[in-house]
């Protein structure tokens, strides 16, 4: 379950950023994010009925969620930020560094890493992802030789480490929280959404985030719903892996498919080139996540 879990997050992360390059590339970073995290909110509010809130160490718990939800939005506004400015061939492989700096986090905290050949399995699909981030422009090495020169792999590499730190502390939300995945998804996006508001206290740009808001409401709200399914798959991925040991290191490189759906549906619906180029990386990937889905160990 927490594998199917971890797939179908791959899958709507990619589906989020592709709606949101097809039909909202004019919007700002800011309103992208704060769309996202409250029709989030929204759409998770039906599902109360079904799930409980509560939480069993509500100072851990609450600790947790200012620090994953403050460190989230500097990498969020990082990430959609460098999407729309940098050269994505030589920003978007350092993505596939998130397995890698969460091996650091995860030791640290919880004292379990991956080993074996699901290790190698994470380390094969993580090349993979560093792979098809190239988009066939650049040489393999080409985006570390121009790292100090490139703000967007500066930004990108930052993120990644940010992701990596915040994914290993959602498991500890997770775990105390007695309501679980669903109580961690809700409290997280409504604390989310208060924080991402207080940047509208801009008033200059304040007007312009709100005829944003009002004109592509319906879109932002599609892109939201799409983004709480990512979300929470992963969230529930994390909570269903519970018996795995490093398993938001397995999680997370899981997640890391996005990318190559992206790359599918890149090539059918945006046509883009070099899809030949990609296919090494898209074995590569397929091939480390069926050593990491065979080979974990449980704890």
């Amino acid at each position: 379950m927490w594998v199917l879990a971890s797939l179908n997050a791959a899958l709507f992360f990619a589906l989020r950023f592709v709606y949101i390059k097809r039909f909202l590339p004019h919007v700002s970073s800011v309103v992208l994010a704060l769309s996202g995290r409250f029709f989030s909110f929204l759409f998770l509010l039906p599902l109360l009925a079904f799930n409980s809130l509560a939480v069993t160490d509500s100072i851990l718990f609450w600790k947790t969620i200012a620090v994953t939800a403050g460190f989230t939005a500097i990498a969020s506004l990082l990430q959609l930020h460098a999407v729309k400015k940098y050269d994505l061939s030589e920003s978007l492989p350092f993505m596939s560094f998130i397995p890698f700096f969460m091996l650091i986090s995860v030791y640290l905290i919880f004292g379990e890493i991956p080993t074996g050949r699901s290790l190698w399995g994470i380390v094969i699909l993580s090349c993979g992802a560093y792979v098809i981030g190239l988009e066939g422009k650049t040489s393999f090495l080409q985006p570390f030789l121009s790292l100090l020169k490139n703000r967007g792999g500066l930004m990108f590499l930052g993120v990644a480490f940010i992701y990596g730190f915040t994914t290993t502390l959602d498991r500890v939300a997770i775990d105390s929280a007695g309501g679980g995945a669903f109580a961690y998804s809700f409290y997280w996006n409504l604390f989310s959404v208060f924080l991402f508001l207080t940047m509208f206290l801009n008033f200059k740009k304040a007007p312009g985030y709100i005829r944003e808001l009002k004109n592509e409401k319906w879109h932002l709200a599609v892109q939201g719903l799409f983004g709480i399914i990512a979300f929470y798959s992963q969230m529930l991925g994390i909570e269903w892996a519970k018996d795995v040991a490093a398993n938001v290191i397995y999680v997370k490189a899981l997640t890391l498919l996005q990318m190559l759906i992206g790359v599918v549906f890149g090539v059918v619906l945006f046509k883009e080139r070099n899809w030949r180029s990609r296919f090494a990386g898209a074995l590569l990937m397929l091939a480390g996540a069926v050593m990491l889905i065979l080979f974990f160990e449980s704890k």
